[in-house]
This record gives C-alpha cells, structure tokens and sequence, in this order.
C-alpha cells in the first residue's frame, strides 16, 4: 500500500513575498510534516463581475484596498521567481 501525500494549501497568504512564501514552506513542512504545498493566482478582474469589484469590502477594517477588488489585487502575487 501506498503512503498517502500530505498538501498544504498555502493560497495568496504570501501577498507575493518570497520570504513569507518560505516560510510558510518551513512551517507546513516541520510542523505539519507536508509533503508539498500549493499556491494560488488568480485573475480578480476575471473571477469576479465590475460590481462585485468595486464593491466595498465586507469588513472595511480588514481591507487592503478601497474596494473588494483592490483588496483582491493586493492579495493576489504580482510575480514569482522561480
């Protein structure tokens, strides 16, 4: 039988930061003995419609743009090294 995998669902939480990105690699990998991890991107013009993005975030205190969108787009890598 076969050893099953673990994945850790890393996301955007990085916001693009590679030294974030690493260390959630690290904690996933010592405290959470993963396997791999997995990382999002996204297009947030395409996900959602003009008035869902230029909707107010739910919780304004929590938000990191002026709309839910701008939000998203902070969130969201702008870019990767690899």
């Amino acid at each position: 039988m076969k050893t099953p995998k673990i994945i850790a669902e890393i996301g955007c939480n990085h916001k693009g930061d590679m030294e974030i990105a690493h260390e959630m690699i690290e904690i996933a990998a010592t405290f959470a003995k993963c396997d791999f991890v997995k990382f999002q991107k996204r297009s947030n013009k395409e996900l959602l419609t003009p008035e869902e993005y230029s909707a107010r975030h739910p919780n304004p205190q929590n938000s990191y743009g002026e709309s839910y969108g701008a939000h998203r787009d902070d969130l969201t890598p702008k870019s990767v090294p690899v």
